[in-house]
């Protein structure tokens, strides 16, 4: 149910329901964090919660989508694969271009963004 229930966000957010979005992001997000630690997918919970913050962008609220989107900028940099971050980069593009580029939860977030995908490219680096 619960990568189910992300997918099923992801298009809700394509034919433009964001609310229908929220609601089965948030129940996705809901059944990994009930799940043990140990039988958690956490890449398929990282992928929710983007697809939590992508709605709460789309609905106006970008505190919640930063709120949202903290565990996922929480990865450690050798779990950020790319899929990872490709969506990580399509918050961050959302943002810039919706987002009000002085506000301040929209500056915070476009920030992390960066840093969590120049992080990322560092490891990449061969030695």
């Amino acid at each position: 149910m619960d990568r189910a229930a992300s997918l099923w966000s992801d298009t809700e957010l394509t034919l433009g329901r964001a609310d229908g979005a929220l609601t089965l992001a948030d129940r996705a997000v809901a059944t990994f964090e009930a799940t043990p630690e140990q039988r958690r997918n956490q890449g398929s919970e990282r992928m929710a919660r983007l697809q939590q913050v992508k709605a709460h962008l789309v609905l106006g609220d970008p505190a919640a989508a930063e709120n949202a989107l903290q565990p996922v900028l929480d990865t450690p940099a050798d779990q950020r694969v790319r899929p990872l971050v490709r969506r990580v980069a399509e918050v961050g593009a959302r943002v810039a271009a919706t987002g009000e580029p002085r506000d301040m939860v929209t500056r915070r977030i476009l920030d992390a963004v960066t840093v969590f995908r120049s992080d990322t490219v560092t490891k990449e680096l061969p030695a």
